[in-house]
């Protein structure tokens, strides 16, 4: 019996190593770029909408394939493709999503200040391929710590350019903004002019609202 378990765990193994090498073989090695599709298709997007336990669970997974310097999984890349592709679904989700959206960029938030300390930086991400500066191939060529600054800067203005985008539309799209923010209050904005802009623009919006508890959730945010 404990021959057979043992052939049957070898069996299992080569039948995932071959599978790892057709889908590497076949579709990975045309497009590295695909890989951080995929995983934010099938991986990262459903979850993170599904439930706050989810939400925290794909941020966790992630920082655990940078840990396990998992190749062509790039992190710049990852970021870039939320805020272009995933941000905007803001706009048309549910209340309950834009919560779970919310509780995804605050841990996303509370990691990238992690690492903006040196010594955390150094230890964690330098030299890790997950931070390659080249997010299509491979260059063995990492970013810097300057450059982690530079990526935090553009997730800041690419919220607040979204949340304007929001709070300019119907109803359900100013609350999503609004609840969103509320998550967020711990570790964004992170700069006075942001904040002093994202002000500005929740109260335009409280000007023309004619939704009282809209107006409540807004005021209490500010």
């Amino acid at each position: 019996e404990k021959d057979m378990i043992v052939k049957n765990i070898e069996e299992h193994e080569k039948y995932i190593k071959s599978i790892c090498e057709n889908l590497l073989v076949k579709i990975l090695s045309k497009n590295f770029s695909l890989i951080r599709v995929y995983i934010i298709q099938y991986c990262i997007y459903p979850r993170l909408m599904f439930s706050p336990r989810d939400a925290i669970y794909v941020i966790k997974f992630s920082v655990l394939l940078l840990k396990l310097r998992t190749p062509y999984f790039n992190f710049v890349g990852l970021i870039g493709y939320l805020l272009k592709e995933i941000l905007p679904c803001i706009l048309c989700c549910t209340e309950k999503e834009s919560h779970n959206f919310g509780i995804f960029f605050l841990e996303l938030f509370k990691i990238l200040k992690h690492w903006q300390n040196k010594t955390n930086w150094e230890k964690e991400c330098d030299k890790t391929p997950g931070f390659d500066i080249n997010i299509v191939k491979v260059s063995k060529k990492t970013i810097s710590l300057k450059d982690l600054d530079s990526i935090i800067k553009t997730l800041n203005k690419r919220i607040l350019n979204v949340v304007k985008i929001c709070l300019k539309r119907d109803y359900m799209s100013c609350r999503n903004a609004i609840i969103m923010l509320q998550k967020l209050s711990q570790v964004y904005p992170t700069n006075k002019d942001i904040s002093k802009e994202l002000e500005v623009n929740i109260k335009q919006m409280m000007s023309t609202c004619e939704q009282d508890d809209l107006k409540t959730m807004a005021n209490s945010y500010l």
